[in-house]
């Protein structure tokens, strides 16, 4: 504050330090007054018993300044000024000298806590606000589908704060929405999470898409498992043989090779307006031109089932 707590003559200042309190008026900080008062009660079983419970309560403090420029020079130089007075004094008053002392040292120790502790709490704000954007950044990442047909996660590592995290792929949200549509009470949230998937275009996501389209044929669908998902969709699933032939015509045109919607194209040109939702579309040549397109890539892929529906329904058209 700029002057010593108690004035005056010597056995005036002694008297008042045993039997007054001290004189925190002009301190601006409740909080601060409150931690003064009891460091320099008279009993000493009413101070602060330890380094640690003073080093508590200065810390329980909130929004506490650190002392102006011109406030850390003002007491630079009390310091300067009591030292002064502290060499005049001598031996009779030497313990005015060392309340002096320790006045002011507990002053320099307070405001080094309070340093530390607004130290801490920006440090504390800078932590949290590093904890938002990483929270901020795995949501972004939650919402990412890798362009890879890998049935497994790939690790993505942000380049700030190196925090890594996995991030599915197509393939295996294709997998995870197929268990999905499996599961009757389940089976809305798979529709979903396969849109989701296909609605992407990537060339990984053509398994999405491709189950998709199979779900929006009308009628019965020969896989039985494809089936039995129609059947939990009934009421959610809008059957259209237009849009299932629009999104097959889609896949072989990212995947001119992609043999099972070259198989369903060939289907759709053999029954016509029911599966294309067009009239006058059934084309018995262009049915047969995609089920020798679809042989030929089942047949480098080795898949017997398919091999096996092309080569049937070739020789039906033959």
């Amino acid at each position: 504050m700029g002057h010593v707590p108690f004035e005056g003559a010597t056995h005036e200042v002694l008297e008042m330090q045993l039997h007054h309190k001290m004189p925190l008026q002009q301190v601006p900080q409740k909080e601060i007054r409150k931690i003064i008062a009891k460091a320099t009660a008279k009993k000493q079983k009413d101070r602060y018993q330890s380094a640690a419970e003073f080093r508590v309560a200065v810390e329980q403090i909130s929004k506490i300044s650190m002392p102006s420029a011109t406030e850390q020079e003002k007491f630079g130089n009390i310091i300067e000024t009591v030292q002064a007075i502290v060499g005049k004094m001598g031996q009779k008053n030497v313990w005015a000298a060392v309340f002096i002392v320790v006045v002011l040292i507990g002053g320099s120790i307070t405001w080094k806590i309070i340093a530390d502790n607004k130290e801490k709490q920006q440090a504390e704000l800078e932590r949290i606000e590093t904890e938002k954007r990483i929270a901020a950044w795995e949501a972004e990442m939650n919402n990412t589908i890798l362009d890879s047909s890998v049935p497994s996660g790939q690790r993505v590592t942000d380049s700030i704060s190196g925090h890594t995290v996995m991030v599915k792929t197509a393939g295996q949200l294709t997998l995870e929405a197929f268990t999905l549509l499996s599961d009757s009470g389940k089976a809305v949230d798979g529709l979903n999470l396969l849109e989701k998937v296909a609605q992407k275009g990537y060339r990984s996501s053509l398994d999405a898409a491709y189950l998709v389209a199979r779900l929006h044929y009308p009628g019965e669908d020969s896989s039985d498992s494809i089936q039995q998902i129609k059947n939990y969709l009934s009421e959610t699933l809008k059957k259209d043989g237009k849009d299932a032939h629009q999104m097959m015509s889609r896949i072989v045109k990212t995947d001119s090779t992609y043999y099972k919607a070259l198989y369903e194209l060939g289907c759709d040109f053999l029954a016509g307006e029911i599966r294309t939702g067009k009239a006058d579309s059934r084309d018995l040549p262009k049915a047969l031109e995609y089920f020798k397109r679809g042989l030929t890539f089942a047949t480098q892929a080795n898949d017997n089932e398919y091999i096996s529906k092309c080569s049937r329904r070739i020789e039906a058209l033959q």
